[in-house]
């Protein structure tokens, strides 16, 4: 029995590469059409929140610009970002294996400059010192850095310097406000002169910024070791106190993360990596944003809540390499935000802490004294040790979030850091101490920002206690009179 032959289809008549070809372009016209709609979408919300103010609304809930400009994020050598989850950074760090990490260099935003040489600072800085150039290095951790400062010129380092060669310029300008080279004949006259502001030195003065945030004592004895000594300064200041206290006595310094899990994420990074950069682009959408501040309606969290322990899981016991079992399990390398739970929490803990910054204190005493340096030991300022009746009303705010506890035993560590560092001080001929732990209450107006970081108005009451210690070491004393000086020299 015969079939009638079947009509052909008009699929039937493509051949098979054509029908895959057909195939594509209707998925990619699919695929075009569904994407369209969620991107028309998001121009339109842009233009609307545009037009009526609303993305102003909007920045309410997001990070302070000045906060996420200051916050580390820490990059392995080949530059990818291997920093725990949270918020990104812009101020980026790289491992070190001698000094644990360091800022990268050639960097900035509106709010420092990083030079070639790693510190911060707006222009280069040789290595050479030039002829006529007194150059003083600043140590120091997240209080020496000037974090969240409005810029590099409002640090310590910049202001400092400043002064140093104002008083130059006013010694040039009008010596008779200051001690003369030499002392008068008569016994009155003396007296009025000695009465005088004593003169420096009038070479140049430059301050190197070598302080990098999150560094504690044992970072700050490398990092002068390996690449600041290098630069020849005449007096090291090292301004420090609060990541030792909160740094785990087991630890060397601050490391951020071990290296055997800095290589892990490094190699399993580009999935994940750029996972993250896709959350991170969805959630600035204007759609997710208005989704986020309309319906789910968070409240803005403080600019001062989000500064607590900015940086500090660098530094912080938390983030001590973890050698149990778990270790191989992914976790996040962030510490606490709370400041109080990474205090020593016994004596025996406490001591090991203040025998590490005692030990390294006394190294870099014995390492300036070899170079021929003065070194100044300076305790630093930090929130606990502020009067309640001066304290600005963000300034109560953070101190309210600090426990009791936090207040109580931050006192008395600060007191035995001081206490250390007059000891170090006393048994080193080129080494002065000086607690700036209760500096800030002076000032009438406000001074921290965070435990551990000054306002711009903070950091020049410290350029100026600094001065008055590093004109000491610089001071020029009136030459004795001579009475044969004036004589005309005999044929």
């Amino acid at each position: 029995m015969s079939h009638p032959p079947r009509r052909l289809q008009r699929q039937d008549r493509l051949r098979p590469p054509r029908r895959r070809t057909v195939l594509v372009l209707r998925l990619a016209v699919g695929a075009l059409i569904v994407l369209s709609v969620p991107i028309a979408l998001e121009c339109f919300a842009r233009l609307i929140t545009g037009v009526t103010g609303v993305a102003d609304e909007f920045n309410q809930i997001d990070e302070p610009e000045t906060v996420t400009a200051y916050r580390l994020e820490l990059r392995t050598p080949q530059g990818r970002p291997v920093t725990p989850e949270g918020p990104p950074g812009q101020l980026a760090a790289t491992y070190h294996p001698l000094v644990g990490y360091r800022l990268v260099p050639d960097r900035s935003t509106t709010y420092w400059s990083i030079n070639s040489s790693g510190f911060r600072d707006d222009d280069e800085i040789a290595v050479e010192k030039p002829e006529g150039e007194i150059r003083i290095a600043l140590l120091g951790g997240s209080l020496a850095f000037g974090q969240l400062s409005s810029g590099n010129d409002t640090t310590i380092a910049e202001q400092l310097e400043e002064r140093l060669n104002d008083r130059v310029a006013r010694q040039r300008d009008t010596p008779e406000d200051f001690q003369p080279e030499q002392l008068p004949f008569f016994a009155d006259r003396v007296s009025e002169v000695l009465a005088l502001p004593p003169r420096v030195h009038p070479e140049t003065y430059r301050v190197i910024n070598a302080a990098v945030p999150g560094y504690a004592s044992g970072n700050e004895l490398a990092w002068y070791m390996q690449h600041v000594a290098a630069y020849d300064p005449d007096i090291v200041v090292v301004l420090n106190g609060y990541a030792d206290l909160i740094l785990s006595g087991d630890r060397w310094g601050a490391e951020g993360v071990d290296i055997e899990r800095l290589t892990a994420r490094s190699q399993m990074g580009l999935g994940r990596l750029a996972w993250q950069q896709v959350k991170a682009g969805l959630s600035n959408l204007t759609l997710v944003r208005g989704f986020d501040y309309y319906v789910l309606n968070p409240e803005p969290e403080p600019a001062w809540r989000s500064v607590l322990g900015l940086n500090q899981w660098m530094s912080s016991s938390t983030a001590v390499r973890d050698t149990s079992p778990r270790a191989n399990t992914p976790t996040s390398d962030i510490s606490s935000n709370e400041p109080s739970a990474n205090l020593p929490m016994n004596d025996s803990e406490q001591q090991r802490r203040l025998n590490r910054y005692r030990n390294t204190v006394q190294q870099m005493a014995q390492l300036t004294s070899g170079m021929d340096s003065e070194l100044l030991i300076v305790v630093q300022p930090e929130l606990s040790g502020r009067d309640p009746q001066v304290l600005s009303a963000t300034e109560r705010e953070i101190a309210l979030a600090l426990d009791n506890t936090y207040q109580t035993r931050m006192a008395e560590l600060f007191g035995r850091l001081g206490e250390v560092a007059e000891e170090v001080a006393e048994g080193s001929d080129n080494t002065t101490a000086l607690s700036l732990y209760e500096a800030m209450n002076q000032l009438d107006s406000e001074a921290f920002r965070s435990p551990d970081s000054l306002t711009d108005e903070g950091n020049a009451v410290v350029a100026d206690r600094l001065f008055e210690e590093v004109t000491q070491l610089v001071v020029v004393f009136p030459r004795p009179f001579d009475p044969n000086s004036d004589r005309p020299e005999e044929p």
